[in-house]
């Protein structure tokens, strides 16, 4: 009883914070006085979003690194991407993420090959507030992953709503192998975020 009390008080309360689709547009009516209720969508938009996010992949994967074998690598080892990947957030100003402080640095997983026989790319430590990463994962994966984490950091306990905030976060920064990693992982999350936040929040129509 007492422990499951400690995870609720610690993370479990966050399941029931707002959603982020009407998160993202009070901010937006927030920031723009406006008073939009919701931002219609329908099936053939979605479709052009997912065109528009392969285009941007195909785009991104032209610049990134590469071994031997055509497979893609980050533009350092997983250290130094790891420690790329703390700033990344500063630079993300939607729901104010530029301003919610410093966190504990993201870190390997000890015992990354043995996690890769689970599909396990990376946990988050309710307990202790640590982002942990499978290392021994493809390198496209690692810096995704690892803003997925920090996504759950700050607060965010929904899978879906994390991996879009890794998206954002990946899409702010100006390394290629972090936007490849965005691109190449963007059909993990709620399309319907995406659709908000870029006809909201970027002003465009895909």
């Amino acid at each position: 009883g007492i422990v499951y009390f400690i995870f609720v008080v610690l993370w479990g309360i966050n399941y029931n914070r707002m959603d982020l689709k009407d998160s993202l547009i009070e901010y937006y009516n927030k920031t723009n006085n406006m008073a939009i209720k919701k931002v219609e969508y329908n099936e053939e938009d979605l479709i052009e979003l997912y065109k528009f996010l392969i285009k941007k992949c195909n785009e991104t994967r032209k610049k990134v690194s590469e071994d031997k074998y055509k497979v893609m690598k980050c533009n350092s080892n997983y250290k130094d991407t790891l420690s790329r990947a703390e700033s990344v957030y500063l630079n993300v100003k939607i729901l104010d993420l530029d301003k919610k402080g410093i966190y504990a640095k993201a870190k390997p997983i000890f015992n990354s090959n043995l996690l890769c026989y689970t599909g396990i790319t990376g946990i988050y430590s309710p307990f202790t507030g640590e982002a942990n990463v499978n290392i021994s994962s493809p390198d496209i994966y690692i810096p995704f992953t690892t803003l997925h984490e920090m996504a759950h950091q700050r607060g965010y306990a929904s899978e879906d709503e994390a991996n879009f905030l890794a998206y954002i976060a990946c899409i702010n920064n100006k390394d290629f192998d972090f936007l490849t990693s965005s691109s190449r992982s963007s059909n993990f999350f709620r399309y319907s975020y995406l659709y908000v936040y870029s006809i909201l929040l970027l002003g465009f129509s895909l």
